[in-house]
């Protein structure tokens, strides 16, 4: 019964196949099973239990096995090999050989401890709850006509409650007590009387009347139905694939995390070892599937884990992966918090691989953390660095820095939200100002105009009468005026007025009249005769 109850196989719905080789042979039986609906094979492999080497049998649906045993037991002799025979019995059955007998003695006290314990219930109150369900069964069968009542005047013999016999009678059956009794029947009246006026009376049972086969037979039922709920309701973790392909596919996790999700498989006591196997083996895919093929599927699960250790498993030692954990610095743009969950994430590496104790790994998380952050505001304010001899714990120390990250953003988007608000209300008092004061700012706009137009008409003339100077000849000693307009005159002439409105001292860049390109067409004329007259000039004193 240990074999079955490790296994989780559900022995209302399973038989058991002997003679099989574990070969191809073996598929004529199957064959003949599978025609009275789904099922799973479980290999007997306890050499404790009375059906090792054989098969188990388990049934998806009440209704396969009960027509299945219609036909139990069976026997089934091969077609290729007419000494091999298969025999399929139920397990009451196997090692006795009569039918009925049971291989495993109920013991309903261990089965209700058990449903108790995974209930999360006191014993106490399981036992009372089935109790009383007995004691309502009883109340039941009251009502019933038993086959032991003997009538007399058409009423029933009530039997009494042996503690109220006389001590010669106790222990006695109620028909020796009605003989005992003396012959003359009480008259109806003094009947009637006794009935009403005497206490209720409890009928005397019996031990298989307290444990009858009907009751045993629910209790038993309810007991393994129990059993396989609890079984099935353990919440199945969900493993993503994982292929082992390079580079990693979206949908699928790296070989740390899901060995991380199969060590937590193996530490539920409650999932059996065949189960953890089975989940390993559906979430591997090509090429990983390739390394464990040669495997049988009732290899225990830490094998497979050895085998694709060796496959896809980090190869550098502990030292190794220390120092490029010593080499971990926060990225441009990440969080301390982050920062600080990566430096976790790449020491639990190196504790795997040996490189560090895991009693240390507080203390060199905080010691990295404190060398690769840039945020020593957050470093600072938190007195990290002093917390190095008696680092807090890697949750407190998360807490802290997401803390304290919180603070500081909410602080930012209020101040940024201040400011802003205060340029808007800037803007607002401009606007309106500007919108108060239109007039008066289109006036001194035109007043500056025209004082700008009287500027660059008395630069223009200043430059035409300073250029008339330089020409004419002079036998005094040249004033500094003479001598700028001398050193001008070596310079080829340059346009002095601008392309757009043709006016000169500005250019068109700076220009804020309109356009006039008949002005500016006698400016480029003048300005070609000029340049023209400077090139004959400087060719004759070359040739000179």
């Amino acid at each position: 019964m240990d074999f079955f109850e490790k296994s989780g196989v559900n022995v209302l719905r399973s038989v058991i196949v002997s003679g099989v080789t574990h070969t191809s042979k073996d598929d004529e039986i199957f064959n003949v099973l599978k025609q009275y609906g789904r099922y799973k094979l479980i290999t007997v492999a306890d050499e404790t239990c009375p059906f090792f080497k054989n098969l188990v049998v388990e049934y998806k649906t009440d209704s396969a096995i009960a027509e299945l045993k219609k036909i139990l037991p069976y026997t089934h002799i091969s077609e290729s090999d007419s000494e091999l025979e298969f025999c399929v019995t139920l397990p009451q059955i196997e090692s006795t050989g009569s039918a009925g007998a049971e291989v495993f003695p109920p013991d309903y006290m261990k089965e209700l401890k058990l449903l108790a314990r995974r209930s999360g219930q006191k014993f106490e109150c399981v036992l009372q709850d089935v109790l009383f369900q007995i004691n309502e069964h009883l109340v039941t069968l009251e009502g019933e006509p038993h086959s032991g009542d003997t009538e007399q005047g058409g009423d029933s013999v009530q039997n009494v409650d042996p503690a109220a016999f006389p001590p010669g009678q106790q222990g006695l059956p109620a028909g020796a007590i009605a003989q005992s009794e003396p012959s003359t029947a009480p008259s109806n009246s003094s009947r009637e009387h006794q009935r009403l006026t005497s206490p209720p009376q409890r009928i005397p049972l019996s031990h298989a009347d307290l444990n009858p086969p009907d009751v045993q037979r629910v209790i038993v039922e309810h007991v393994v139905r129990a059993d396989e709920h609890s079984i099935h309701s353990i919440p199945t973790l969900r493993l993503r694939p994982f292929s082992g392909k390079i580079p990693k596919p979206a949908n699928e996790t790296d070989y740390e995390t899901w060995r991380s999700h199969i060590e937590l498989l193996l530490a539920d006591v409650n999932l059996p070892p065949i189960q953890v196997t089975r989940r390993i083996i559906e979430s591997l895919l090509s090429p990983a599937t390739d390394v464990v093929k040669g495997l049988k599927p009732d290899t225990v699960p830490s094998v497979y884990l050895q085998m694709l250790d060796s496959a896809y498993s980090t190869v550098q030692d502990g030292e190794e992966l220390f120092a490029q954990f010593l080499n971990t610095l926060q990225d441009p743009g990440e969080k301390p918090s982050s920062y600080l969950q990566r430096l976790l994430l790449t020491l639990n590496t190196v504790v795997k691989r040996g490189g560090v104790a895991a009693s240390d790994i507080d203390k060199h998380v905080l010691k990295q953390f404190c060398r690769g952050c840039w945020d020593n505001g957050i470093i600072t304010k938190l007195q990290l660095e002093q917390k190095r001899e008696n680092p807090p714990a890697f949750a407190e120390l998360l807490l802290l820095l997401r803390t304290e990250e919180d603070r500081q953003l909410a602080k930012e988007s209020l101040m940024k939200k201040h400011i802003g608000s205060s340029k808007q209300r800037a803007a607002l008092q401009a606007q309106t100002c500007s919108c108060s004061h239109t007039d008066t700012a289109m006036s001194s706009i035109n007043e500056l105009k025209q004082q700008v137009k009287k500027l660059q008409q008395q630069m223009s003339a200043l430059l035409v009468q300073t250029a008339r100077t330089s020409r004419t000849p002079s036998h005094n000693k040249p004033s500094t005026l003479q001598l700028s307009s001398g050193r001008t005159h070596n310079v080829r002439p340059r346009a002095w007025f601008c392309f757009k409105c043709g006016e000169d001292g500005h250019i068109a860049t700076n220009c804020n009249q309109l356009a006039n390109l008949t002005l500016v067409q006698q400016k480029k004329l003048q300005l070609q005769q000029r340049q023209g007259q400077w090139d004959k000039n400087n060719n004759q004193k070359q040739s000179n």
